[in-house]
């Protein structure tokens, strides 16, 4: 876990997405990136296995909420930044009754509450994700999804590397931290306030829950790495099942 130094940070990220809330899907471009993609995957997973309740942690504007909709899912939303919720209901025409005002790292719901959970593009920015996967865990009966950042798919051969090793050595928090000048957080225009994740680091917890735990990139890979695919891809869908078998075809 990165070391938290800004508690003004959240808000500073909840701020920024009231700014940017009505341009919001234009800038992420929620419905032709990587996680749109995501999204694609998931419900080809929700068919197949019979899925019907859905939670979508983070769920901004709505837009994969919408289409989880559109498929049938008993889908619902959680989301801390009222402006989004707004442009949400009154934009995309979600239901209010299909998004609570909450946080991923404590849900309003008993544990099991949904056949799958999903996350696109949220983790990065929450201070503490390995709360946020656990709540996830808790709530979630059959599958997980993680769409987000891959961190040691970005920058150079050599920086990617670095930062693989500082990982593995324990000293990543604190190589972050001179990243960014005792920070802790990165803050852009694109994207606002971002903590430093990859979606291996949630691998070992999740693999803990799910029987099977597979990944797959959302990206053409800008670096064929010769050592591993953790190093070839900036995004990617972190895909984990509970008993697959119990519920398929």
């Amino acid at each position: 876990m990165i070391p938290f130094k800004d508690k003004g940070a959240v808000e500073k990220q909840r701020d920024y997405y009231h700014q940017t809330a009505l341009r919001y899907d234009e800038m992420h471009n929620a419905k032709t990136g990587e996680h749109a993609l995501a999204l694609k995957y998931f419900l080809s997973f929700a068919r197949q296995y019979h899925w019907r309740s859905v939670l979508d942690v983070g769920c901004g504007t709505g837009v994969a909420l919408g289409q989880m909709l559109e498929a049938g899912l008993s889908a619902v939303g959680i989301e801390p930044v009222e402006s989004l919720i707004r442009v949400a209901t009154k934009k995309h025409r979600i239901p209010g009754m299909r998004i609570a005002a909450g946080s991923a790292e404590k849900l309003p719901y008993a544990d099991g509450s949904f056949d799958a959970v999903t996350e696109f593009g949220v983790l990065h920015h929450v201070p503490q994700p390995r709360l946020a996967v656990s709540e996830m865990l808790r709530v979630a009966r059959h599958g997980i999804f993680l769409s987000d950042e891959n961190r040691f798919g970005r920058g150079s051969s050599l920086w990617r590397l670095i930062k693989y090793f500082w990982w593995v050595l324990g000293v990543f928090p604190l190589g972050y931290l001179l990243m960014t000048r005792g920070k802790g957080f990165h803050e852009t225009e694109g994207d606002g306030i971002s903590f430093s994740y990859s979606v291996y680091d949630s691998y070992q917890q999740i693999s803990q829950w799910a029987d099977v735990v597979f990944m797959i990139p959302l990206k053409k890979a800008d670096k064929i790495h010769r050592f591993h695919p953790l190093f070839s891809t900036s995004h990617i869908l972190l895909c984990a099942l509970r008993h697959p078998e119990a519920y398929a075809d």
